[in-house]
């Protein structure tokens, strides 16, 4: 398998970064809305919470990546 570049790399890390903070963000953003708009589960938070958080780890073991390589 062939090894991506550095900017590569970067790219890859910020995507699953911003890619974290809209889960994040969809997953909350109902209880911030009145009940008869949005209704939001406790399962639709926990798992999009969840879910933004393996985002952002897998971000930062990109980006981690990159340091070791420079």
């Amino acid at each position: 398998m062939r090894r991506l570049t550095t900017s590569q790399l970067t790219l890859l890390s910020q995507y699953f970064s911003d890619l974290s903070k809209i889960l994040f963000g969809a997953s909350v953003v109902g209880y911030f809305f009145p009940s008869s708009v949005v209704s939001v589960t406790f399962t639709a938070l926990f798992m999009g919470s969840l879910t933004a958080a393996a985002c952002l780890l897998y971000a930062i073991r990109i980006s981690g990546e990159l340091t070791t390589r420079s």
